[in-house]
């Protein structure tokens, strides 16, 4: 931003005409602060959540571990074995 600033006033001290859509300094900097407010509350809501969050993603990781175990008992024990038929009738 420092460098922004001091080549925009570098510019305006040697009377340089700016394009009409030049964007300012200025208007840079307010939406550099913006963007910062904003990303300084979704990290604060982030923080509040995270505890709820992680507990969520604990407990579906246990259903899914038990599902899963309990589909590997199941196929262990109910799984198709090759047998052999005779196809000559």
């Amino acid at each position: 931003m420092k460098q922004l600033l001091e080549a925009q006033h570098l510019l305006e001290r040697q009377r340089y005409s700016f394009p009409d859509n030049w964007t300012s300094i200025d208007t840079i900097q307010n939406s550099w602060t913006s963007m910062n407010d904003i990303l300084k509350r979704k990290e604060q809501t982030i923080e509040t959540k995270l505890d709820t969050i992680q507990q969520k993603v604990k407990i579906e990781a246990q259903t899914v571990d038990t599902k899963t175990k309990e589909l590997l008992e199941d196929w262990a024990t109910k799984k198709p074995i090759g047998v052999c038929r005779d196809l000559h009738v």
